[in-house]
Parts: C-alpha cells; structure tokens; sequence
C-alpha cells in the first residue's frame, strides 16, 4: 500500500511532466513573418524584396490587400519565393507573429492613430491588436511630407504618428532587426 509520501512524488512528478510537455509545445511553435502589401503597388516595395533575398527566412508570407489579386500574386512571386501568399480574408495570426508593412500610406495612420478599422489595412491592424501581434512599418515606406505644409499640419500628422507608437507600432531601419 503506498504512502502518502509516494503518492505526493508521483503527483509532483505527472505535474513537472505536464509543465515539461506544455513548455516544448511553446518552443516548438516557430514565428511567422507576414510582409503586408497595400492595394496598389508601391515600387518601394522593390527594397523589401532586396532586403528579404539577403535574410532567406522560412516562414515569410504574403498578405495581399488588392481585391484583384493575381497580378499582384504573379509579380512579388516573381521576386521572391514566400511561404504562401495569401488575401486578407485567409490572415490568422498568433501572438508570436511579426507584421511587416513595408509601405505605410499617410491617410492610414491617420485612420489608426484615430482607432477606424474602416480599410483593409486597419482592419488587418484591428485584428494584430486583438492577437496582441507585434507590428512594424519600414522606414523607407513613410509617406514623407514636403516641407511646405502649414506648421499645424505638420504638428497634426506627427502627432499621428506617436499616437501609433504609443499602440506599440514601431518603425525599423531594415528588416534585419526583426528577422
């Protein structure tokens, strides 16, 4: 008949066994890389695809917001070989994820900043926030402003922008830095 302090270590035991298996499950779950192209295509884009030939990652995908969507696929194939490509509708992602938009309109920080889920952008966004997805906009894809606009319009629109720092969206040089 076994006593209680045999029956305590295999308790302990099934437990540091359950912790151990849950633990490997983690770190066997891999990142996944989601690059995010706008509807229309931005010849910017041609310095992610130098970038991302240099780093050869396995689990980059595509998410492609262009409703017509077979151009698009056809050409950044071309470019480069991703994991999958897929349309907004297919996007899931889990909290280890990384997003990527290489190219950020103005108009769209604007509407994030604002908390709008009213584009495809926002929406894929909105929906990083609700994983708690971390998300970066590449340096080189800003929308610049000119120099000439008015002083307030300025101040407005890089109040815009720390607004979407304070949501944990952050700006990188290179994809190096999250790759």
């Amino acid at each position: 008949m076994p006593n209680k302090k045999d029956e305590l270590e295999l308790i302990i035991k099934k437990v540091i066994k359950r912790v151990l298996e849950e633990q490997e499950k983690k770190e066997v779950k891999e990142k996944n890389t989601y690059i995010v192209f706008n509807e229309v295509w931005d010849n910017r884009y041609y310095f992610l695809f130098e970038e991302l030939n240099k780093i050869k990652d396995n689990n980059v995908y595509a998410v492609l917001l262009n409703e017509d969507c077979n151009v698009y696929k056809n050409k950044i194939e071309k470019l480069y070989t991703f994991t999958k490509v897929m349309k907004l509708e297919e996007f899931l992602c889990e909290e280890e994820d990384v997003i990527i938009f290489p190219v950020m309109k103005r108009d769209e920080v604007i509407h994030i900043a604002s908390c709008l889920s009213d584009t495809k952008t926002t929406e894929l966004i909105k929906k990083c926030f609700e994983n708690g997805v971390k998300i970066y906009i590449l340096k080189y894809g800003i929308e610049k402003l000119t120099g000439k606009e008015p002083e307030k319009y300025k101040q407005k629109i890089l109040n815009y922008y720390k607004e979407i720092f304070e949501f944990d969206i952050e700006i990188i040089e290179n994809l190096k830095v999250v790759m």
